[in-house]
């Protein structure tokens, strides 16, 4: 009787202790973002607000209201992702030269002086490395020089390139009459062709000229090499009875090539669609040495993604070229031609993509900075719910 006396009491105590605390501590039912539900001693069960929730709440809404309006901001100024990637140039990969000129200084100063020096420009192609050329012989477009201006500012579309240029009297070649040139050797052109028992026999094959002026295509041994040969000569008498004047006399000639001469060649380089800028070689002429310079330029073939939807343009790539490297070899001097330039294609061709932000890109983005804090606070308020 007195073990049942002592158990009875010891069960009294312990539940009166377990009434005390729950008086003390009220039970926790529910966590959220704006605070928690808890059970008073009353049995009531009152929501209180909680102080980290409604702050994780604005870092919440503040960061996706930040990011929003970073993406709308994207699309409007129209943001773009560019990426490169290099390949080996192929035969039948061609790019037009821009403006290009050529001067020729006498101790630091240009000159013009046809009875001494002049410059002569055309566009020339071999073909299958003049390994029958008598069935496709080598096509040269000769173009008069014309003067222009060089070096000016090519920022400012307005202005006038005589205000901030430097003038290169007939050391330019003119498109329109390259163009002239071109097309009356298409018009002109035959080739010989095999027949059924092998014997040659002429026919037309205009189509081995291009449409385009100024076009630099391949390399010697390729089906086509097209490139352009800008000379620097020394006027003889069939170059002055083209011009009706008299050359110089040796003396004056003589004292020409004691003083230093040099060549600028400046070429105007599509940096990227939106960015030209002037590029040149610089180099010294001598009297008893011939300078053959082989006149490197990257082509650069741009696809550009179109903006209302993010898909590439279905249509042929926007070009471009840029003059990358030079090398020269040089020999004694035989003739009146003192230096040439090779102006052809670089054996590297740079693939260009440019994608566009598109105004479905921002609003996938956009759900996808939401999704993503909505994931991290849910599973922050389920681990606190358990």
């Amino acid at each position: 009787m007195k073990r049942s006396a002592a158990g009875g009491s010891m069960a009294l105590v312990a539940a009166k202790t377990k009434a005390a605390k729950a008086a003390v501590q009220p039970h926790l039912h529910h966590v959220d973002a704006f605070g928690v539900e808890v059970t008073q001693s009353s049995g009531e069960t009152k929501k209180q607000g909680s102080w980290c929730g409604l702050i994780g709440s604005l870092v919440a809404l503040g960061f996706i209201a930040w990011s929003t309006a970073q993406y709308v901001n994207r699309f409007v100024k129209d943001r773009t992702s560019t990426s490169t990637i290099e390949r080996a140039r192929q035969s039948t990969d061609a790019g037009i030269l821009e403006e290009f000129g050529i001067t020729w200084k006498r101790d630091g100063k240009v000159q013009y002086d046809p009875t001494l020096f002049y410059f002569t420009f055309r566009l020339r192609a071999i073909f299958d490395g003049d390994t029958d050329n008598n069935a496709r012989p080598r096509v040269y477009a000769n173009t008069d020089p014309v003067d222009c201006y060089l070096y000016y500012d090519l920022q400012d579309e307005g202005s006038d390139p005589s205000e901030s240029g430097k003038l290169a009297q007939e050391g330019c070649f003119d498109r329109e009459d390259l163009q002239a040139s071109l097309d009356a050797a298409r018009e002109s052109r035959t080739c010989s062709f095999p027949n059924a028992t092998g014997h040659y026999v002429e026919g037309k094959c205009a189509d081995d000229i291009p449409h385009k002026d100024a076009a630099v295509q391949g390399k010697y041994g390729d089906p086509a090499y097209w490139f352009f040969e800008v000379a620097f000569n020394q006027c003889d008498d069939s170059y002055a009875d083209s011009k009706n004047i008299t050359c110089a006399n040796q003396t004056l000639v003589d004292e020409a090539w004691d003083d230093e001469l040099t060549i600028d060649i400046a070429f105007i380089d599509q940096l990227s669609l939106g960015e030209t800028g002037w590029g040149n070689i610089y180099l010294n002429a001598d009297a008893d040495i011939f300078l053959g310079v082989e006149t490197y330029f990257t082509l650069t073939e741009t696809y550009e993604s179109r903006r209302d939807v993010p898909v590439l343009i279905e249509a042929p790539p926007r070009q471009r070229v840029e003059h990358a490297d030079f090398t020269q070899r040089s020999s004694s001097t035989s003739g009146t031609t003192f230096v040439k330039f090779w102006l052809r294609l670089d054996d590297i061709v740079i693939d260009e993509t440019i994608e566009h932000f598109t105004a479905l890109d921002c609003f996938n983005s956009i759900g996808g900075a939401q999704s993503f804090f909505m994931m991290v606070f849910g599973v922050i308020f389920v681990t606190l719910n358990r």
